[in-house]
């Protein structure tokens, strides 16, 4: 497996890197997300833990495709981040299903 970086953004704000990156696989199988975290991890000198792949997209019929990935600076950023947008997902099916169990209303 081959990685090569072609985009990296540094995102102070949510203390995390953004990158995207050309993968080629050529005479194997697509590899899993977590080898292409390691991949990445070990590319960049950062922890494997810390590595988060968002998109891992192959092109049909080609050994070949595209990671888009970040690299937070730190196991406690990520899971803040992760906790307030879980806390957001619940709160959002709270108000879902409310609405789905009240009464119709006339109009």
């Amino acid at each position: 497996m081959k990685l090569k970086i072609t985009g990296e953004k540094d995102n102070p704000v949510l203390q995390r890197k953004e990158l995207k990156a050309e993968l080629d696989f050529e005479g194997g199988p697509t590899p899993k997300s977590a080898d292409v975290a390691a991949e990445l991890a070990r590319a960049k000198g950062a922890d494997a833990g810390l590595v988060e792949i968002t998109n891992l997209s192959t092109a049909k019929g080609r050994a070949a495709g595209t990671v888009s990935a970040k690299i937070w600076n730190s196991a406690e950023v990520r899971e803040k981040f992760k906790a307030h947008k879980r806390k957001k997902q619940v709160k959002k099916e709270g108000a879902e299903a409310e609405a789905a169990t009240a009464p119709a209303t006339k109009k």
